[in-house]
């Protein structure tokens, strides 16, 4: 239902609502003002009436059981016609975004207190949760990362061929003890192994690191090592150092995955294929991870264990050894007064005899 002709002959021209104070002047303009009065207060229940007719029917729709009259009494009605003095601004700021809207964009929370505009409500802020949302942070997402990686973990090494050639007309490359020990900080290598074909060496090693998390730790410190170097596996693809001014081979290296392994086999011909295992990086190295650590509180736990047992141990030794001397100290006490008791019986039996005698 269109309301719009009940306030047709209400006009507002200045921007705010007409002041209520007037001076009479005359008994014409007192009629004025009296059916202006009345008009307005017409015009009032008028708006109620439409806006409880309107509230009543939705809540019949909505809740079938309840009455018109119970969901007109528990609608609060607000003032169709808001009176604002010359003067004052209608902005208002929100509690959340902070941003100035305008009074019809804004919602009261009547519990709290708190205001908050209509576009902070859309993004998911209730008038009811309007405070709690602003006490609440949002971390990282509950989701398991996790990739594959080639096991046991390995290491390319580029760049280890060199422009000599050996006896048999075929390039030559570094040697596995002389790469070991470039690399020799780094424990948990356990071997070599270089990519030859007909030629000789295809420049390409490969250092395989022992299948464990510790191995693979060392691994990706090596990775770490070759990157921050600026010679790792991006450098290698886009624009390799090969000498140095000091007339050195500069090595580049980074982590192998199953495409460089597949490469080292396909380029070498002459030594057997790189055997390998791709596996789930949480398994083989998260979970090892987290039973080391729980070893080690475990190996923790029974060290403790064992050096309370030897202290309780030390103490029980401590003790019996001064209950030893104290026995030992008493049979000495027992063994004198056992004598002198011997020595008081003899003197006793010489004096009855010398008794009987006389």
């Amino acid at each position: 239902m269109a309301i719009e002709p009940a306030f047709d002959r209400l006009n507002v021209n200045d921007g705010y609502s007409p002041s209520f104070s007037y001076k009479i002047e005359s008994e014409g303009e007192i009629l004025l003002d009296t059916k202006f009065a009345e008009e307005l207060q017409f015009q009032g229940a008028l708006m109620a009436s439409l806006i409880s007719c309107q509230m009543a029917s939705n809540v019949s729709l909505s809740t079938p059981s309840r009455t018109h009259m119970e969901a007109i009494s528990e609608h609060k009605i607000e003032p169709s016609l808001q009176v604002r003095e010359k003067g004052e601004s209608s902005l208002r700021s929100c509690d959340i975004c902070l941003e100035r809207k305008e009074t019809d964009q804004i919602v009261k929370n009547e519990s709290s207190g708190q205001i908050f505009c209509l576009g902070c409500s859309k993004k998911g802020t209730s008038e009811s949760c309007a405070g709690e949302v602003l006490s609440k942070w949002k971390g990282l997402n509950d989701e398991k990362k996790d990739h594959e990686i080639v096991w046991p973990p390995m290491v390319v090494v580029r760049n280890t061929a060199n422009l000599k050639k050996d006896e048999n007309i075929k390039r030559a490359g570094i040697a596995d003890q002389e790469l070991l020990d470039l690399f020799s900080s780094y424990d948990a290598i356990e071997k070599v192994q270089q990519a030859y074909n007909s030629d000789g060496h295809c420049g390409m090693s490969m250092l395989i690191f022992e299948g464990s998390a510790r191995g693979y730790l060392e691994a990706e410190r090596l990775d770490r090592h070759f990157s921050d170097q600026g010679t790792g596996r991006n450098v290698w693809n886009r624009s390799p150092l090969y000498l140095l001014s000091s007339w050195e081979l500069q090595l580049h290296g980074y982590m192998a995955d199953k495409q460089d392994v597949d490469l080292f086999n396909e380029y070498s011909t002459g030594e057997p294929k790189l055997k390998y295992e791709i596996r789930s990086y949480q398994d083989m190295v998260v979970s090892r991870i987290k039973q080391m650590k729980e070893d080690n509180h475990q190996i923790i736990w029974l060290n403790n264990r064992v050096a309370d047992e030897q202290r309780h141990g030390e103490l029980l030794e401590e003790s019996n050894g001064i209950m030893r001397e104290s026995l030992e100290k008493a049979m000495q006490e027992i063994d004198i007064l056992r004598k002198k008791i011997t020595l008081q019986h003899e003197q006793n039996m010489e004096e009855v005899i010398v008794a009987k005698c006389l």
